[in-house]
């Protein structure tokens, strides 16, 4: 697919906060500049199903939160990648309201 860093800046906030939270802001930095950057590559890498296919904004919506999994070489629980979903989508509840 082609990447478009548009769900990563949307919800890059709200996790760092989560994981400033739960452990510290050096880690919490060093996370999410190593998320970035597995976030593309997953994008890339993925199959293209389509621009008009509206699973494709699910697919990158998801792959948000698996980078930073990816990126703490799987040491961050699935609780916190939970919480991190949690509070970006409270983040933008505006948008849906």
């Amino acid at each position: 697919m082609k990447y478009k860093g548009f769900y990563f800046l949307l919800f890059k906030g709200p996790m760092k906060k989560v994981l400033i939270e739960k452990y510290d802001k050096a880690y919490a930095s060093e996370i999410i500049k190593k998320s970035k950057i597995i976030y593309r590559k997953l994008i890339e890498e993925a199959d293209d199903i389509g621009n008009d296919n509206p699973m494709a904004y699910n697919e990158m919506f998801a792959l948000v939160f698996v980078a930073p999994y990816l990126a703490s070489e799987k040491k961050i629980p699935p609780e916190t990648i939970q919480d991190m979903m949690r509070q970006s989508l409270y983040s933008v509840k505006w948008y849906f309201s």
